[in-house]
């Protein structure tokens, strides 16, 4: 191996998994020829990061081309695909970055660090990444644009405020509730139809907009109502249906479990989330559901939250937040992108997604700014991207 080319494989090492990289990028930059302790040095590195993507052999990292990595253990989360990527879909990976770091700083003091991770997708390929792409998460409510698919195909007749809040996780506002009560006139449906439950009452659960569709949808397509939040449904079958074609894996290697309001949450690695949200506004009525996020952000969450604030400031953009720290957004020609905070912490997500965007080339605006503010509205300190 030439120097120049363990330098370009090393770079496909991401930073935070593996202890040795800094050394290992030292003994590679000294001058002169490349020694054999360097040499080893990268070689152990790359084989390192191969197993944990679960591939063949390290010349397939060291090619760089995950399309060509081998089959492994069916039991795996991804099947043969292995936990990173679809090779079917996937080129050339990137060169991997550390982590995005958000600080919580009051009165000039560092209080608390969120780590973050981030990955963008276009054209099947890792674009940029910070973190650890192949980090395997829940969808959350990141998926309900996805989920609104059928929807928006099954009823050319709902406006806009409806798809939107089909897609939302909404704060029970009068202008948010007016369009979940639409979505149940048009299912022939009530309150207490709705299988999330009361938070404080079924209406008013973040949630009861995706519900509501979700019963709309059973009505068209002949299922019954009764059940239609679990995974036998032929709803939720549907929607896995839908999240795996986005995704482009197989149905069957999705893990899932029950989101908070008790619908099917799935599985995916950051990238195929990355990738998914790349392919959105392309899919069967994706141009439908972006266009109506879009049209109005302020249903989607409310101000102040890092997927309306997005879509408020920056032209062209769809994003849609979930829980435990999750973001996903694509911008109008293609590009996805997928981040995850660490611990969870939402507060993390806003500062990060703009510091992530601009390594990407994204003006975000005022989306980095995000004060810390205590019980009487005074502004203490403030969260940042470092």
């Amino acid at each position: 191996m030439n120097q120049a080319g363990a330098l370009e494989n090393l770079e496909m090492v991401p930073d935070g998994a593996l202890r040795d990289v800094e050394l290992a990028r030292e003994l590679l930059r000294r001058p002169g020829p490349i020694s054999q302790e360097a040499d080893d040095t990268a070689t152990q590195l790359v084989a390192e990061r191969a197993q944990l993507f679960g591939l063949a052999d390290d010349e397939r990292v060291l090619g760089g081309v995950v399309g060509e990595q081998a089959s492994v253990d069916d039991d795996r989360p991804y099947g043969k695909y292995g936990p990173f990527v679809n090779p079917l879909t996937s080129g050339v990976v990137s060169r991997a970055v550390s982590e995005v770091v958000v600080e919580v700083i009051r009165g000039g003091v560092v209080e608390a660090r969120h780590v973050v991770h981030a990955v963008a997708v276009a054209g099947g390929s890792i674009v940029e990444s910070a973190g650890d792409p192949s980090r395997v998460t829940y969808l959350r409510s990141s998926a309900k644009p996805l989920q609104a698919l059928p929807l928006a195909r099954a009823r050319h007749d709902l406006d806009d405020t409806e798809i939107a809040i089909a897609c939302a996780s909404h704060l029970h506002r009068p202008d948010q509730l007016a369009p979940v009560r639409s979505l149940l006139a048009k299912a022939d449906a009530g309150e207490d139809d709705l299988e999330c439950g009361p938070e404080p009452t079924r209406v008013e659960h973040n949630c009861s907009g995706k519900h509501a569709g979700m019963l709309l949808l059973c009505r068209e397509r002949g299922w019954e109502t009764e059940g239609y939040r679990l995974p036998e449904h032929p709803c939720q079958r549907a929607m896995l249906a839908e999240i795996a074609a986005a995704a482009d894996v197989e149905p069957a290697t999705i893990p899932t479990s029950a989101d908070g309001c008790g619908v099917v949450t799935y599985a995916l690695t950051m990238e195929r989330m990355a990738h998914a949200w790349s392919r959105l506004g392309q899919l069967d009525g994706g141009a439908r559901v972006t266009g109506a996020m879009r049209a109005h952000p302020e249903l989607i969450r409310g101000p102040g939250e890092a997927d309306t604030e997005l879509m408020r400031l920056v032209l062209g953009w769809t994003a849609k937040g979930g829980a435990e720290g999750l973001l996903c957004a694509a911008s109008a020609d293609g590009l996805g992108v997928a981040l995850k905070v660490e611990d969870g912490a939402t507060r993390a997500v806003r500062p990060a997604l703009a510091a992530f965007l601009s390594r990407l080339g994204v003006e975000t605006g005022e989306l980095a700014d995000v004060p810390l503010v205590n019980s009487r509205g005074d502004v203490v300190g403030e969260i940042r991207a470092r």
